[in-house]
């Protein structure tokens, strides 16, 4: 078992190294070149693992990166073992409740059919954007899936369910 912050914005899953020295004694730690001008300040080791298993997703020939979190978790005040970034996310759809504090993987041959992907489009500048439809009028949203934080004018938003 281990503590893990789910990061749709995080490329790869990392785990703190002293999490993996401990649980995983002998597992090869392979150096990991960083580009030149990048803001890492301390290069994380690659590991490769046969198997591995979280929410029910079970992945083959896995790898991961360790790296020391210690500044994350004294940032957050708790306990963690890693980060569950992308690379093992993208793997099946998922739902993910903050509320519930619950990640759920789907299994893709029952994912709803009734569901519509996103109708999204990618601004010169790199961005995404999809719309947003309210009351007949659509503007677009920028998706970003690492913001803990929407932005759109309160006009745009729909009314909470008191009328407020």
């Amino acid at each position: 078992p281990c503590n893990l912050i789910v990061d749709t914005a995080a490329s790869h899953t990392t785990f703190d190294i002293k999490f993996i020295k401990k649980n995983f004694p002998g597992l090869p730690l392979e150096d990991v070149q960083i580009a030149p001008g990048s803001n890492v300040r301390a290069a994380p080791r690659l590991f490769a693992i046969r198997s591995f298993s979280i929410a029910g997703l079970h992945i083959k020939n896995f790898f991961g990166l360790a790296l020391d979190v210690t500044p994350l978790q004294k940032g957050m005040q708790v306990k963690i073992d890693g980060i569950l970034g992308i690379n093992y996310l993208g793997f099946s759809p998922f739902l993910l409740s903050v509320r519930n504090a619950s990640l759920q993987f789907l299994e893709r041959s029952r994912f709803p059919q009734h569901r519509k992907p996103l109708d999204v489009e990618r601004d010169p500048s790199g961005i995404f954007f999809f719309f947003f439809c309210r009351e007949g009028d659509t503007f677009p949203l920028a998706l970003d899936s690492g913001s803990s934080l929407s932005m759109a004018s309160l006009n745009q938003w729909p009314a909470a369910p008191t009328g407020t």
